[in-house]
């Protein structure tokens, strides 16, 4: 069990009659995970109160078992590759639990899977992700073998470098095909991105202090990439809400030449002591600005230029409860 939002977790054992009193816990929200080999875990959240006893009874059913090897096109094993369990339709995770990696020698075991149809998604780094589908355990207790042969792919590789022409070390690399690969950049401002399709790709580049950067229609296995992203820039904004806003959403959008359109992104936002927001690391350009907020109409188009190194005051968006 750990606290929600809290450091570290604590580990338990049940006693023979399945038992297990623990005393003395703090008074918080926990998130409570009971696993069994061969039983499907279970994930509960316990709200603690002081002075009263809370009783959790779990109802563990029986499961299934994976296992299988990540290998290479050569056959040579890919160990740190990671494997989850997913649902077919939603593609989201069955169990968070059950999400594994591959060991030393590429091999992984799943226990505790559920006895329901079943997609694994294996994927590494350096490799184009692969997903098996119609995988489905005959009952509670079968033993499943799945092997995976993941395939080198495209690579691209290039440099991030400042408005000066120094390299920029941290920055994150993004690259978008068919599913997206990423990885960041060393001290001289080089990075690879591997397992990419062959197609062209969408990068994006974002390094604190200079916004993100984004590329489009570039080429895999093209000469490297030289990217050049100024210093950022901010907006401030007031919003002013009749009745008060409870939560809202801040988002910029931008008018792209080379698509033709507009795209919006969701920039870091922090609320200041005098109730106005800003919206940072920003690259320069020409945004309009725009607030989510359920409920609520503005009939205000901000349009804001944003300077290198500077803070533009965007000034006041009024909003209003929509009428039904």
């Amino acid at each position: 069990m750990r606290e929600i939002n809290g450091p570290g977790e604590q580990f338990f054992e049940t006693k023979e009659d399945g038992i297990r009193e623990i005393h003395e816990i703090p008074v918080a929200a926990y998130l409570v995970t009971v696993k069994l080999t061969k039983h499907v875990p279970q994930n509960h959240t316990v709200d603690i109160r002081p002075n009263q006893a809370t009783d959790l009874n779990v109802d563990l059913k029986a499961g299934a078992q994976i296992s299988g090897m990540v290998v290479d096109e050569g056959g040579r094993p890919l160990p740190g590759t990671f494997v989850n369990l997913l649902n077919p339709e939603s593609k989201l995770f069955v169990n968070s639990e059950l999400n594994t990696r591959t060991d030393a020698g590429g091999n992984y075991l799943m226990d505790g899977v559920p006895v329901e149809e079943l997609s694994i998604h294996f994927r590494h780094p350096q490799f184009k992700p692969l997903e098996k589908t119609g995988i489905r355990p005959r009952e509670a207790g079968d033993f499943l073998e799945i092997h995976a042969i993941l395939h080198a792919g495209a690579r691209l590789s290039g440099r991030v470098l400042n408005g000066e022409g120094r390299p920029i070390a941290g920055a994150r690399v993004l690259g978008i095909t068919g599913y997206s690969t990423s990885a960041q950049t060393d001290d001289a401002g080089a990075f690879t991105l591997h397992g990419l399709e062959e197609q062209n790709a969408m990068i994006k580049v974002y390094a604190r202090g200079f916004g993100t950067r984004t590329l489009w229609s570039v080429r895999p296995d093209s000469p490297p990439l030289e990217i050049r992203v100024g210093t950022a820039g901010s907006i401030r904004v007031r919003l002013v809400s009749d009745p008060p806003l409870e939560a809202c959403r801040l988002v910029v959008r931008r008018y792209e030449t080379d698509l033709g359109r507009e795209i919006e992104s969701q920039p870091e936002v922090t609320e200041k002591d005098d109730g106005s927001h800003l919206l940072a690391d920003l690259e320069p350009g020409t945004y309009r600005v725009v607030v989510d907020a359920p409920g609520y109409e503005t009939s205000d188009q901000v349009s804001v230029t944003v300077v290198a190194g500077h803070e533009v005051d965007a000034g006041t968006l009024l909003l209003k409860k929509q009428v039904k």
